[in-house]
């Protein structure tokens, strides 16, 4: 019973986040229960954020950037089966700690106002370390949102929403095909999923009081938690 709690109020917890920023339920979630139920990681967190991004494209869709959404896609894709494949060969920790660094490199060059630039390479490389690191461990926001920072808002989370939508199904289609599709992770992925419904749309009434400033500290103060939390799994 008490995994059930856990994942519930990490569910509910990360889907507020991710309502209002675009991602989150990765950082949220992938730490403290690879921490109490590594055997749920990173299942069990793609299957709680599998149904929010339809949710946010109801919502926002109309505000997609079809053409970043593609660049994306192209390095995700091919990257996701990549990182699922690195999780079978390597050791987690190697892969996450080259995450985590890249990552803080990234929030670094965006705090010293070293706009790192928004165009078909960076877009492609955000999308490639998006599928890596989101394949062996479930959190795969960050990249993606520190390029698309200066977007409006409700672009970014649709263009997110859409990039996990996609990525998710890949994901799931991956973990099946390499055999880590356990029955465990997936009854309590499919517990969380709808707890994290409810998280995004309770955070529909948090949008209206973050302005375009608060947006991006926010997306650059939870990139900087998922790397060192990256970092730490990695090191411990």
């Amino acid at each position: 019973m008490g995994i059930f709690i856990v994942a519930v109020l990490l569910a509910l917890a990360g889907g507020l986040i991710q309502g209002v920023i675009g991602f989150g339920m990765g950082v949220v979630a992938s730490p403290i229960l690879a921490l109490v139920y590594p055997e749920l990681v990173p299942v069990s967190v793609v299957m709680a954020a599998s149904l929010m991004p339809v949710v946010t494209l109801i919502d926002e869709g109309r505000e997609l950037d079809w053409r970043a959404l593609g660049w994306i896609m192209l390095g995700r894709v091919p990257a996701t089966m990549l990182g699922i494949y690195l999780v079978l060969i390597l050791p987690v920790s190697a892969l996450q700690m080259l995450i985590g660094v890249v990552v803080l490199v990234m929030v670094l060059l965006e705090s010293v106002r070293i706009a790192i630039p928004r165009n078909r390479g960076t877009l492609f490389g955000s999308g490639f370390l998006a599928g890596v690191t989101g394949g062996s461990s479930g959190i795969g926001g960050p990249p993606i949102a520190i390029v698309l920072s200066h977007d409006e808002p409700a672009r970014v989370r649709a263009t997110l929403a859409a990039a996990f939508l996609f990525g998710s199904a890949v994901s799931l289609a991956g973990f099946a095909a390499s055999g880590t599709l356990h029955t465990n992770s997936v009854v309590v992925g499919a517990v969380m999923a709808p707890t994290a419904v409810a998280g995004l749309l309770i955070a529909r009434r948090l949008r209206k009081h973050i302005g375009r400033r608060g947006f991006k500290i926010g997306v650059l103060a939870l990139s900087t938690i998922s790397a060192f939390t990256l970092l730490v799994e990695a090191i411990f």
